[in-house]
């Protein structure tokens, strides 16, 4: 396993990890508050979200969006041009007005019975 550590002087701290799954390029990023984590999410390649989730009661706080940012700017870095997102949570409001205000196309996606989101965004 593979861990690289960012803190800062707000006791905020985002680990990344790559641990050995079926998907060798999937990356882990956790934000840490004060030892807890309050957000998460799960890369492909830096360049692809997977999934992003924000702890039920720290949601609002803009955890997500540093979480995020720090995601594209790791991933600019690693030469990626753009990030994609394929959001399974059904043209949830809260997922659409988050990738919105994050600077995401969205464009929503039938297939069969399932919805999707499909986003994203020039880094």
């Amino acid at each position: 396993m593979n861990e690289e550590y960012l803190e800062n002087s707000t006791n905020e701290a985002i680990v990344e990890t790559q641990e050995e799954s079926e998907e060798d390029d999937e990356v882990i990023f956790k934000l840490f508050v004060n030892g807890e984590i309050v957000s998460w999410a799960k890369t492909l390649l830096y360049s692809y979200l997977k999934e992003i989730h924000t702890a039920v009661g720290e949601k609002r706080k803009g955890y997500s969006r540093k979480l995020l940012s720090h995601i594209e700017k790791i991933a600019r870095a690693h030469g990626a041009t753009t990030m994609k997102v394929y959001y399974a949570d059904a043209w949830s409001d809260e997922a659409t007005v988050f990738f919105r205000r994050m600077g995401y196309g969205i464009s929503p996606v039938e297939n069969g019975a399932s919805r999707f989101l499909e986003t994203n965004k020039k880094l």
